[in-house]
């Protein structure tokens, strides 16, 4: 079994806005500053996220079965599959 835990992209550019937004308030309401934000933008430049129907395709495309997203909240998801049976 392959389960991966990820940042994803959203599947539109505006929902993908919409996912940095509820990412940006939940931070502030946990407490995280500017700083904080703007250090976690930078070490985000490096990401590049794609979205859950994308990373599930490509496990599929690599021969992995019973593919799914188990979990997703906004930006962060858990997927994965199995590999077949012989």
């Amino acid at each position: 079994m392959f389960v991966n835990a990820e940042q994803v992209a959203g599947p539109t550019p505006a929902l993908d806005r919409r996912y940095d937004e509820v990412w940006v308030a939940q931070a502030a309401a946990l407490g995280s500053d500017d700083a904080e934000l703007a250090a976690a933008r930078e070490r985000m430049r490096h990401d590049r996220p794609a979205p859950v129907d994308a990373q599930c395709r490509w496990l599929t495309e690599a021969g992995l079965v019973d593919v799914d997203c188990f979990f997703k909240a906004w930006r962060f998801a858990v997927f994965g599959g199995t590999r077949p049976t012989a």
